[in-house]
Parts: C-alpha cells; sequence; structure tokens
C-alpha cells in the first residue's frame, strides 16, 4: 500500500455538498437502488461435500440474462448480515450475489482455500445458478476476508477479478501469495494514511 497522495484534494463536509450534491455532479450514480427486482433466499447452505455446508444468502437480480456473480466475504469478527446490503444492492444494479458465511476467526489462508473451493464448486455446476454466468464470478471480502480472497486468488480461483474493503492482513504468508495474483484486483481503504 503506498501512503495517499497529499496533492489531490479531498472532498469533505462543504466540498462535498458544493460539488457533489448542489451542482448534482454524478448524483445518478449514487442512487440507492439500481431498477432490477432482488429475489432474496437467506438461509441458505453452499454443499461442498457431505460433510461441509457453507452457509450462503443469495441475491438474484430480476436480470436473467446471465448476470455477473458476486461472492461477498465478511471479515475477523463479522458475518454475512454485515454484508447483507451489498449483496441486495449489486442484485438491484443487475449482478447476482452470495454473501457467505466462514468462522469469523481462525487461518483465512485457510478461508482462501474454501474461497477458491466455492468459487470451482459454483463452475462445475451452473445448472444450480442458473441466472449466474459461472464464468464471471468477482470476489469481495472485507478487512481479513480481503486477505481470505488474495489466497483465493493465489490458488488459482477461476475468477474475473476481485474488490478488496479495507484489506487487512498479518504474517509473512501474504506477500507471497499477492505475487501470485493474475487478476485484476480493486482496493477500497477507508484509511487516509494508508
Amino acid at each position: 500500500f503506498q501512503p495517499r497522495d497529499k496533492t489531490v484534494p479531498v472532498l469533505e463536509g462543504e466540498a462535498v455538498q458544493e460539488q457533489v450534491v448542489e451542482k448534482r455532479i454524478g448524483v445518478d450514480q449514487f442512487r440507492l437502488r439500481g431498477p432490477f427486482t432482488v429475489t432474496t433466499r437467506e438461509g441458505q447452505f453452499l454443499r461442498l461435500s457431505a460433510k461441509e455446508r457453507i452457509p450462503a444468502d443469495f441475491y438474484l437480480s430480476s436480470e436473467t440474462r446471465n448476470a455477473p456473480l458476486v461472492i461477498l466475504l465478511h471479515g475477523y469478527n463479522n458475518g454475512k448480515a454485515d454484508h447483507a446490503y451489498q449483496g441486495m444492492h449489486l442484485a438491484t444494479w443487475g449482478m447476482n450475489s452470495i454473501v457467505l458465511q466462514l468462522p469469523n476467526r481462525g487461518s483465512w489462508i485457510n478461508h482462501g482455500r474454501t474461497l477458491a473451493r466455492i468459487v470451482d464448486f459454483i463452475r462445475k455446476r451452473p445448472s444450480d445458478f442458473p441466472n449466474a454466468d459461472v464464468r464471471r464470478i468477482v470476489l469481495v471480502g472485507h478487512s481479513f476476508g480481503a486477505s481470505a480472497v488474495a489466497y483465493a486468488l493465489a490458488q488459482g480461483a477461476q475468477v474475473s477479478g476481485a474488490v478488496m474493503l479495507d484489506p487487512a492482513a498479518f504474517g509473512a504468508a501474504l506477500p507471497a501469495a499477492l505475487v501470485k495474483v493474475n487478476k485484476p484486483v480493486m482496493v477500497l481503504g477507508a484509511d487516509e494514511e494508508v
């Protein structure tokens, strides 16, 4: 990560009001809902094996022409409920989403392996995901969930790309994993110093 470029102005408070709201610059892009209706299927499970069931909530867009699939993973000490709104919001914009619940503590490296297996599971069963184009999967992870996304990418998860929301990590394994990532990745951080 690089420190924020101090020469680039940051819009805060009154500047946001003036530049975005009053001048109506791109306000339509910030609507709360997209044009598509959403079918929600909460409390579901992805059955990776006879013994392994991953809790998941599905947010399916009414856009049924092979919409992309976004898989969201929470961070440390969080859960799928923390990303329910994001999953629903993506579906209103024509992307199906699955919000996963993995243990909210433990090995994020193992969670990355599980995430890679989930992607493989979905890609091998396109008929189980009829509204989704399983060739266009995007992984999204928050905090340590972003680390798990990086590990999944390093494992060769067959996805189009990834988004890391306020990524957090520690230990020596992550740099070795990051050099193996060969998919587009967007990092969104809220810390102005990192």
